[in-house]
């Protein structure tokens, strides 16, 4: 489940958990974080539901719709209408 996260001082959506077990993190801009920090260190602030659409998942935040496969942000139609928009 994607979450934002604190992690040295900064907040990250952490979008994927990697095969050895290590965060896969983009900024709230959807820039890509070099690093894949330990989970342990690294702060959770809130969680975020995904949706499914022709079996890839993507979510909601306040900062956009992301993938949560690739950390890239969304701006199709057919994907972004999965999402009551009305309440952002």
């Amino acid at each position: 489940m994607p979450k934002l996260v604190t992690y040295k001082g900064k907040w990250y959506i952490w979008y994927k958990t990697n095969d050895a077990g290590y965060a896969q993190l983009i900024d709230t801009d959807g820039k890509k974080f070099s690093g894949t920090p330990s989970p342990e260190k690294l702060e959770i602030i809130t969680e975020w539901q995904s949706k499914q659409f022709n079996n890839n998942n993507y979510f909601m935040t306040q900062f956009g719709c992301f993938s949560e496969s690739t950390g890239n942000k969304i701006v199709q139609p057919e994907i972004l209408k999965l999402f009551d928009l009305g309440k952002w």
